[in-house]
């Protein structure tokens, strides 16, 4: 998976990681094999439309589900830090990363996140050996990749 395409810092840029993963997908082109490449749409020019990668759009998170997700992903990292450790351990590392979550939706609040469209528009695109549909565009859900393929 790479996560960020749209934030290379210019167009030429953008191309020629294209071309490099398109390269990879080509090289590497196996029936279980999948590539997927995330970007905002805004930030977006068409440069893996040429290369054979299905669309897919990500659904819209509401606000409600964008601080279930932040307190869930948080609350998974203090679970994993904490095996092998202490009960007492454990209940600190909750405790932490509880708050460090609290904090990172207090800063959201502030800049006025949710009210971005930029925090809304996220593409996918999936490439997906021998499976029909490409140029196609559908919905993923937010919180997994399952089904781009």
């Amino acid at each position: 998976m790479f996560d960020g395409f749209d934030e290379l810092g210019s167009r030429a840029a953008r191309n020629h990681m294209a071309r490099l993963i398109d390269d990879l997908a080509t090289t590497y082109d196996h029936p279980e094999n999948r590539f997927i490449v995330s970007t905002r749409i805004v930030g977006y020019e068409g440069q893996l439309d040429t290369h054979g990668f299905i669309v897919r759009t990500v659904e819209e998170l509401s606000p409600d589900a964008v601080r279930d997700l932040v307190k869930r992903r948080y609350q998974a990292v203090a679970l994993g830090e904490g095996l092998g450790r202490s009960e007492q351990e454990q209940k600190d590392l909750i405790q932490l990363y509880t708050n460090r979550a609290n904090d990172l939706l207090m800063e959201l609040e502030k800049k006025r996140f949710f009210e971005s469209p930029n925090a809304k528009s996220i593409t996918a695109f999936s490439y997906c050996p021998g499976l029909p549909g490409s140029g196609e565009t559908a919905r993923a859900t937010p919180y997994s990749v399952q089904g781009l393929c």
